[in-house]
């Protein structure tokens, strides 16, 4: 999975990306969900195959940590695939903790109340289902914090709707950004295509940007003929890909420094 979800980072396919990490979640999970039920209805017979008959009510405990392991399995392997190894780190150390607190607390609890070793191990085997609890919990809430904003498409951020964030950022990633582009992009938020009220804004941006961008529509460039329209849109298009490849692959860009674009204005005269 994390194979998977790599290549298609490397490659900006985004909508793969989210569409093999549900499919591996929801296929994880039934697996999981089959496996503990399996575990728990059978216990007895598993027990017994094991040359053991008391060890029943601890694969019962034990039954549930299948389901937990499979659900983590498909967290893990999207946060490998987007080479963060965090996640998976922490987790099991989260695991390594809980298994050790749980399991002792619970196993030395129920000898002192008076009940058998049989409970005492299914008591000390709770720790390893409750470490399943723990890094799940953990894997899913770093999950919806970290993806969140996906939620919101940037161009309907308010930050990056205010003049010159976006364009600051493209013309950061490689010099002939800003030489091609000298005023930068400007976003119009989402207005019904084809409307008077879209052109209305377009031309009202033209005034200030080289570039106008629709949300979830399009773009349009100005320029003295064809092929000067063209290479502003594909520069701001180029370093909109170098940017995004770099967050694929774990890290944020730092492009040009503020003093590096003021010379490169000074040097060409932007």
């Amino acid at each position: 999975m994390s194979k998977t979800i790599s290549e298609a980072n490397a490659l900006n396919r985004r909508n793969q990306v989210s569409r093999v990490f549900h499919v591996a979640l929801v296929t994880f999970i039934i697996l999981g969900s089959i496996s503990s039920l399996i575990m728990f209805i059978f216990a007895q017979p598993l027990a017994n195959l094991q040359g053991d008959s008391l060890a029943a009510p601890a694969v019962r405990v034990m039954a549930l940590s299948c389901f937990f392991v499979c659900t983590m399995s498909a967290y893990r392997g999207y946060a490998q695939g987007h080479s963060d190894m965090v996640p998976t780190a922490v987790s099991q150390v989260l695991e390594a903790m809980t298994k050790l607190i749980v399991g002792l607390f619970l196993a030395w609890y129920l000898l002192r109340l008076g009940f058998g070793s049989e409970f005492s191990a299914a008591g000390a085997i709770a720790g390893v289902t409750a470490s399943g609890l723990v890094s799940l919990v953990y894997l899913m809430f770093r999950f919806r914090r970290k993806n969140s904003a996906q939620g919101l498409a940037k161009t309907d951020d308010p930050a990056f709707l205010a003049k010159d964030v976006l364009t600051n950022l493209l013309w950061s990633m490689i010099p002939e950004t800003r030489a091609f582009c000298p005023k930068g992009l400007g976003i119009v938020p989402y207005t019904l295509p084809g409307s008077q009220e879209l052109a209305d804004r377009t031309i009202a941006l033209l005034d200030d940007y080289d570039v106008v961008m629709w949300t979830k529509h399009g773009a349009l460039a100005i320029g003295t003929d064809l092929i000067e329209a063209f290479d502003q849109i594909d520069v701001l298009s180029k370093s909109a890909k170098i940017y995004e490849s770099a967050r694929s692959m774990g890290f944020v860009p730092t492009g040009m420094s503020d003093a590096e674009m003021q010379e490169l204005k000074e040097v060409f005269g932007l």
